[in-house]
């Protein structure tokens, strides 16, 4: 929600157009913060879904996710995208290049 909602903004400040960079991450982002490492892939797909479902909702057309990891009810944005945000992906094996195809 948090990246949704901010990228949303950045699309009106930034003229020249925006890109999302995402990825599962590693040990070395994960473990000091006490990030279990288990289910990262599942975890960034579904908040790539949830991410996109963010962005087209609105406030008369809300959106509401159930998932492993995350789930919404009734959410909308409070500024939708004034352009599209590509989402690349960085991936690293085969489940991570199967999600870097769904989030282009």
């Amino acid at each position: 929600m948090v990246i949704a909602h901010g990228f949303a903004t950045l699309t009106r400040i930034v003229p020249s157009g925006i890109i999302l960079g995402l990825g599962a991450g590693a040990g070395s982002s994960h473990i000091p913060y006490g990030i279990k490492m288990e289910g990262l892939a599942a975890k960034l797909e579904e908040g790539i879904k949830v991410i996109r479902a963010l962005w087209e909702a609105s406030p008369e057309s809300p959106v509401s996710f159930r998932g492993r990891h995350f789930s919404l009810s009734r959410a909308g944005p409070p500024l939708k995208p004034k352009k599209e945000i590509p989402i690349y992906v960085a991936s690293y094996g085969p489940k991570m290049l199967r999600i870097a195809s769904i989030g282009s």
